[in-house]
């Protein structure tokens, strides 16, 4: 269950959306639990990482006003983008197969749309946890994400 509560308000805060009592055969659909809540920057909305893979989240989009839920992209939400040309995108971990002839798997950290439109990774997430690489990036633009 995701629950909204205002700072500072008396009383329970409202419940704004419950998680599915079943998982249904699409993990794109999945959302029976749910965890690491982000706001949107007009607070219209709140992303949220979805149970769905075996070796990936999925984030999930709600509407604050109508409820409504959607899948957005596989992978875990870190982050919103606050300043700059990349203001409101989410920053999203995603776990990824190299094509062969390589192979194997790596965990870059994308910069998403709301829609789901993948726009770049994060240089050098690709080779390291994430976390250093994205604040190294953001640092060098100046731009702040939380």
């Amino acid at each position: 269950m995701l629950r909204i509560e205002r700072v500072g308000a008396s009383g329970p805060g409202r419940v704004l959306i419950r998680g599915q009592a079943t998982a249904p055969q699409d993990p794109k659909r999945a959302f029976h639990s749910f965890d690491h809540p982000v706001w949107s920057l007009d607070g219209d909305y709140i992303y949220v990482e979805a149970s769905a893979w075996a070796t990936s989240p999925a984030v999930h989009q709600v509407n604050i006003k109508t409820r409504a839920e959607r899948f957005v992209v596989d992978g875990g939400v870190q982050s919103i983008i606050r300043t700059g040309p990349y203001r409101g995108m989410l920053l999203v971990g995603r776990h990824k197969y190299h094509p062969g002839p390589q192979f194997g798997s790596y965990d870059p950290v994308d910069v998403v749309r709301p829609d789901g439109e993948v726009i770049l990774t994060v240089p050098g997430s690709e080779t390291d946890e994430g976390e250093p690489s994205v604040g190294r990036w953001l640092k060098a633009h100046g731009w702040v994400a939380s």
